[in-house]
C-alpha cells in the first residue's frame, strides 16, 4: 500500500489529472476486482490491470441525485432465463426506489 500511496503523491506533482486516471485504474476497476472477485478473477485479471494491459473504468449509477455514495438507491430489473438464480447475494444493503 505505501508504495501505491508514493505513486499517487508523486503523480500529483506533476499532473493531477493523472492522479484521477491512476485512481480509476488501480484504486476503483482494480480495486473491485481485489475486493469483489474471487481467486478465478483475481488470477485472470490482476496481473492485466496492474500493468495496463488490461485498462478499465468504473461508474456509479445515482439515480435522483449527486455523489452521495452513501445513500445510493439501486434498482434492478430482471428477465429471461439467464437470471432464473436472481437475487444473488450480495455484501452490501441496497435499497429498492419501487
Amino acid at each position: 500500500m505505501e508504495a501505491f500511496i508514493t505513486a499517487f503523491e508523486t503523480l500529483a506533482y506533476h499532473d493531477l489529472s493523472l492522479v484521477i486516471k491512476f485512481g480509476v485504474q488501480f484504486g476503483l476497476f482494480g480495486g473491485s476486482i481485489h475486493r469483489l472477485g474471487t481467486e478465478r478473477h483475481h488470477e485472470a485479471h490482476l496481473e492485466r490491470v496492474g500493468t495496463l494491459e488490461l485498462p478499465g473504468c468504473f461508474a456509479m449509477a445515482e439515480w435522483a441525485h449527486g455523489s452521495n455514495v452513501r445513500e445510493l438507491e439501486t434498482t434492478a430489473r430482471t428477465s429471461g432465463a439467464c437470471c432464473r438464480d436472481w437475487p444473488r447475494p450480495t455484501r452490501c444493503t441496497l435499497r429498492s426506489t419501487t
